[in-house]
């Protein structure tokens, strides 16, 4: 299957994307997007299409105690064991550079909260250790902390926190880290980042690529990358170099796949460490081949289709949202072009974002009343979309057909939860459950699933103030 077979095949077989194709062919740019939440193709073929396609899309999720994920306890979850396990759509790329949670959850990641574990929706905090002077400290979690730089104590022993996870981790399919990706291709990334900055056009540009650090005491702060003089600053380090820049990000990599010689790694870094924006990150997920069969090589010169799996926050829930990668594209093509124009073997890419967010629909075995309800709702959405002839009239009719269902019927507690999208916690302890997908969602279009996933979210959100 090409690249524009796949993307025909994701219903997007128009002119326009042609046009894009023999652009990024000539080389003459190096980023063309596409949303898939837009596209009129029914979303069980979509997904029957990226099955088909060589390699796999990444689910781009955070690492963190996974188990509730894979045993359908994870509520607003779930939908990473659907894409992942269930449907055989994706698999997962977890990002390993994020921030343990605050105790009173106002801080760092509260939606994965990796410095915890949880079963059944209960929070079990572990205790955590920040580097202070020449060794570990515990650490009253009152600010968040890059997960890399973090110690945690199980079962009597000190250990990376990283490594607790990684060692815990019993999932159903394999899992890849972001650090492991890095370190494996840590040649060409540290190209890419080298050309970043050394192509930025203005420091506005540079602080796309590196806006914050993170400091040996696992503090993240705000640092944008700016020029000085021959080199380049960040807060109050100098760098001779982007060559400079680029190596010492790279030392976050050797913290977060460090074991037994994790305090010596911790020794040896500097005081502050380059964190590269999220812009870049998804770029080099692209660039390296993440969604390529196990063993091709990672970039070859040639246009590539990269199709990523992204959540609320990254691909949104169109139209009410289009997730931040659609919001930042525009500013971060010159990335692309710069990549293109000056590493041969980088390929121009055609990056497809993916919303995860028609799988919300998907239920928990032990919620068959929400299951039988949304069935309802999809058959009144479906019949609805075949009377609309105007597409302009679709979203108004959506939305009506929804407030009239959830009028007759009021969200449960489970689905309101689950759509609020806040946390992954729960009440009292929830038993293990089987996902199930509700008849009816996958012959919707995919633009018709993300518009009815909208219009229940803001259904639920309404829900949720009257309730305050």
């Amino acid at each position: 299957m090409n690249g524009l077979d796949l993307l025909a095949g994701l219903g997007f077989g128009d002119a326009s994307t042609r046009a894009d194709w023999a652009a990024l062919t000539t080389r003459s740019r190096g980023l063309a997007w596409r949303h898939l939440g837009r596209s009129d193709l029914p979303l069980g073929a979509a997904v029957e299409t990226l099955r088909a396609a060589p390699g796999s899309p990444p689910r781009t999720g955070h690492a963190a105690d996974w188990g509730d994920i894979w045993s359908g306890r994870s509520t607003m979850l779930d939908y990473n064991a659907v894409v992942c396990r269930d449907l055989r759509a994706g698999r997962p790329l977890l990002y390993d550079f994020t921030q343990t949670e605050t105790a009173a959850l106002d801080g760092g990641d509260t939606l994965f909260l990796p410095g915890s574990l949880v079963r059944g929706g209960i929070r079990e905090t572990l205790p955590l250790l920040r580097w202070k002077g020449g060794g570990f400290v515990p650490h009253d979690r009152a600010e968040p902390l890059f997960l890399p730089l973090v110690k945690t104590r199980w079962n009597g022993t000190e250990l990376p926190l990283l490594h607790l996870h990684r060692t815990r981790e019993r999932a159903p399919v394999p899992i890849e880290y972001h650090s492991d990706l890095w370190a494996r291709h840590r040649h060409r990334v540290t190209r890419i980042l080298t050309t970043l900055v050394e192509r930025a056009p203005d420091d506005r540009a540079l602080a796309q690529v590196f806006s914050r650090a993170a400091r040996r005491d696992g503090r993240v702060v705000r640092a944008p990358l700016v020029r000085d003089g021959r080199g380049f600053r960040m807060g109050d380090t100098w760098y001779g170099s982007a060559a400079d820049v680029a190596r010492t990000a790279l030392l976050a990599v050797d913290a977060a796949t460090a074991t037994d010689d994790f305090d010596a790694v911790m020794r040896a870094l500097p005081e502050a460490v380059p964190l590269a924006g999220v812009d870049v990150v998804a770029l080099t997920y692209a660039v390296l081949g993440a969604h390529r069969p196990e063993g091709r090589p990672a970039g070859d010169g040639r246009p590539d289709v990269h199709v990523q799996w992204g959540a609320l926050a990254m691909a949104g829930h169109p139209p009410g949202s289009k997730g931040y990668f659609a919001r930042h594209a525009p500013k971060a093509a010159w990335m692309y072009d710069a990549l293109v124009e000056s590493l041969p073997w980088v390929s121009p890419v055609m990056f497809v974002i993916a919303p995860v967010a028609p799988f919300l629909l998907w239920a928990p075995d032990r919620d068959g009343a929400d299951l039988a309800a949304l069935e309802d709702l999809l058959a009144r959405v479906r019949g609805r979309a075949a009377a609309v002839s105007a597409p302009a009239r679709l979203a108004p009719e959506v939305r009506r057909t929804v407030a009239a269902w959830t009028a007759d019927r009021p969200l449960s507690t489970a689905l309101r939860d689950r759509l609020a999208w806040r946390s992954r916690l729960s009440a009292a302890p929830l038993p293990e459950a089987k996902l199930r997908e509700p008849a009816g969602l996958a012959a919707l279009s995919v633009a018709q699933a993300c518009l009815t996933v909208d219009s229940l979210i803001n259904a639920a959100a309404a829900a949720g103030k009257e309730n305050r």
